[in-house]
């Protein structure tokens, strides 16, 4: 008796020796690798070399490629977990000129983006998005709307850190100010409120998944910023011996950010946030719980914001300390891959209404 036939088609193929600097403690674990394990799926890597492929994707803004070949194996599968609407939007469109195809499960990160919406318009591909599972609320509520889905086509799943990578550690705690990432970064307002803050402020300003610029490239800096590119465990150790994690970001709807957010909060840091259309929500940060959310682009604010955390360690701690005990209670990464096997059960459940013929669905994997 075999069970379910699964395929995790992930868009951004990882280095070779990824999983052994995951076994040696050098990078976090990743979503894919644990799915994997979790559901006995099989990984279906993207590969975006060819001209047509990078002709295809300037066009459309999506990754044929990594689509066709999963498309090519469609009779092996039962069920395609796609971790990007970037991939999974095309596969749907090809899926659509099946009869009988699997169940197409699509992450989106940012699924009511015009452009998504108006390929999903234009080809019909949300017909065959068996679930679109999307890392906030917001995101989820639109695509509903701009895409035509229904309530239980759509589940909203938080994607946070892993908190094993990202753990509290034994360095002292310096006036130094903390931020990283590309992804809607506003840093012009966070070099502005560094200006007289005294305190030293590191900015990361790389990210492995942005196509953003970096905004701070050209500027004239403040004497107390520096700028660089940290390997994960470098980051870490930023982390540790930061005073405050800072995430200033422009007003997007979608979870920009969340990422450093998180993996601060499972390191026990304070951390300052801009308030955006999607972080408002209190989904990652609950403001003044377990971190602080600052208006968009407000300089004053904001270096107000940092000043008050750098002179109050008592407050500092008790921030760390709730938002670490957050990320123990449930936000965190094997708790996302618990959720995510739980959907995948339930596709599989609606697809095969009578599965005492085959191994129940909520056994994919074992425990």
């Amino acid at each position: 008796m075999t069970g379910p036939r699964l395929g995790i088609l992930v868009s951004s193929p990882p280095p070779a020796d990824l999983e052994a600097r995951i076994a040696a403690g050098e990078a976090p674990r990743r979503d894919y690798f644990l799915l994997r394990d979790r559901l006995g799926a099989e990984l279906l890597f993207s590969a975006r070399t060819s001209w047509l492929n990078r002709l295809c994707q300037r066009l459309t803004g999506m990754d044929w490629s990594g689509a066709w070949r999963a498309f090519r194996r469609r009779g092996e599968f039962d069920v395609l977990l796609c971790d990007s609407e970037h991939v999974g939007l095309p596969l749907a469109a090809l899926l659509a000129l099946c009869r009988r195809p699997p169940a197409l499960v699509v992450i989106g990160h940012r699924p009511a983006a015009w452009k998504k919406t108006l390929f999903v318009r234009l080809t019909g591909a949300a017909r065959r998005v068996t679930r679109l599972v999307c890392y906030g609320g917001l995101q989820a509520r639109l695509a509903r709307r701009r895409w035509g889905l229904s309530e239980a086509q759509v589940t909203r799943v938080l994607h946070p850190a892993d908190a094993f990578f990202w753990r509290p550690g034994e360095r002292p705690k310096e006036r130094l100010v903390l931020s990283a990432g590309l992804e809607y970064r506003d840093y012009p307002t966070l070099l502005a409120a560094a200006m007289g803050l005294d305190a030293d402020i590191y900015i990361a300003a790389a990210s492995p998944w942005s196509k953003r610029a970096d905004e701070t490239a050209g500027k004239t800096l403040p004497p107390n910023v520096r700028i660089g590119r940290l390997t994960p465990v470098e980051l870490r150790e930023a982390q540790e011996r930061a005073a405050v994690v800072v995430v200033p970001l422009y007003p997007v709807d979608f979870q920009a950010g969340t990422l450093v957010i998180y993996e601060a909060m499972a390191m026990g840091n304070a951390v300052v946030a801009t308030r955006t259309p999607s972080h408002a929500l209190g989904e990652v940060i609950r403001d003044g719980q377990d971190g602080v959310l600052v208006t968009a682009e407000d300089v004053g604010e904001l270096r107000q914001a940092l000043e008050a955390l750098l002179d109050d360690a008592e407050r500092r701690e008790r921030l760390g300390r709730a938002a670490r005990a957050r990320v123990e209670g449930g936000l965190n990464l094997d708790e996302y891959v618990e959720n995510m096997a739980a959907v995948v059960a339930e596709v599989l459940a609606e697809r095969d209404p009578h599965p005492e013929a085959k191994e129940p669905a909520a056994a994919i994997g074992g425990r």
